[in-house]
Parts: structure tokens; C-alpha cells; sequence
């Protein structure tokens, strides 16, 4: 699979919804069941608010300073979920306002067709 490439504006909601479910569950004990609750909260959340499908690894060991070590889960962003026929009509429709494709700023109909804005001085 290659790798997904993260949009400029996701970076900041993954980092944000990451640290929060990291806050609510960083101060409780690393039992199981947290854990999976914690798997379970961040791959819900990660679909059903940013539209990405990730994976979280609770069996992530990491060594602290002092040389005791703790788990430290991981997530992994695998893909993006899609709509029914696998298009995201917002998004497109974004990046061709935004002129990221190609540069130039344009506009999406409601049938899909793409025209360019054109600079009018007034």
C-alpha cells in the first residue's frame, strides 16, 4: 500500500484529536480494558470526525529515562474512508477552489464540472 499523504489541514486535527484522547486516558492505569477503550475511542473518533480509518497498537513498549518500561500506544493512519463510490465531492471540490491541483483557483458546479475563477479588476 503506499502511503497516504496527509492534507495540510488534517495535520492539525489529527495532532489535536491524538493529544485529547491521549489526556483522558494518559492518567489512567494501563490495563487492558483501558487500553482497548482507549484503541477503540481513537478509531471511531478518527473515522467518524476526520474521515480516516487508523490502526492503534496498545503493545507498543517504550523504556522511560529511567530505564523502566511502559507501553506507549501508537497509531497508524491507514487510509481515508470514502464515500459510497469512493470519490470525496467536498474535497475535490475544495482543492479546485484553492487552486492546489494546479495552481489556479476555480470553482465545481453541482454536476462535477470544473471552471477557474477569473481575476476581475474592477
Amino acid at each position: 500500500m503506499a502511503d497516504l499523504e496527509i492534507y495540510p489541514d488534517e495535520k492539525n486535527r489529527i495532532v489535536s484529536a491524538w493529544s485529547a484522547i491521549q489526556a483522558k486516558y494518559g492518567t489512567r492505569v494501563a490495563s487492558h480494558e483501558n487500553l482497548v477503550a482507549m484503541a477503540n475511542e481513537a478509531e471511531n473518533r478518527f473515522r467518524d470526525e476526520l474521515g480516516l480509518k487508523v490502526i492503534v497498537d496498545i503493545s507498543n513498549i517504550e523504556i522511560s529515562d529511567d530505564g523502566e518500561p511502559y507501553l506507549s500506544p501508537v497509531i497508524s493512519i491507514e487510509d481515508r474512508v470514502m464515500s459510497e463510490d469512493g470519490h470525496d465531492f467536498e474535497r475535490h471540490s475544495w482543492e479546485v477552489q484553492h487552486g492546489f491541483e494546479d495552481g489556479v483557483e476555480g470553482s465545481v458546479s453541482g454536476d462535477g464540472k470544473m471552471s477557474e475563477v477569473l481575476n476581475r479588476k474592477g
